[in-house]
């Protein structure tokens, strides 16, 4: 049974967009997100939910495609990266918790 999967990004001035976290627990995807922007001011956070079923513990490659903007951009999560299609702009491999 799917569950949301919350993915913590961040975007900083003169960086790239960086998927923090992949976790089940709101509060835990809020803190995170709270965490880095008091690390710098000029960090901008987001928390993007998907559907998942993929257990704690596991590795998920979280997909970004059309990343030219933090205000938009769509995000897929797979359970293994040989399912990330060829026109993903990047990937993000991290255990979720």
């Amino acid at each position: 049974m799917a569950s949301p999967l919350y993915l913590v990004f961040t975007l900083a001035d003169s960086d790239i967009l960086n998927c923090r976290l992949a976790t089940y627990d709101r509060q835990v995807a809020e803190y995170e997100c709270c965490l880095a922007m008091r690390a710098n001011p000029d960090r901008w956070c987001r928390i993007v939910e998907k559907e998942c079923s993929i257990p704690a513990g596991d590795n998920v490659w979280v997909a970004v495609m059309d990343g030219r903007s933090f205000a938009e951009f769509e995000v897929a999560v797979y359970d293994q990266a040989c399912f990330v299609p060829e026109n993903t702009d990047w990937v993000e491999d991290l255990v979720v918790m």
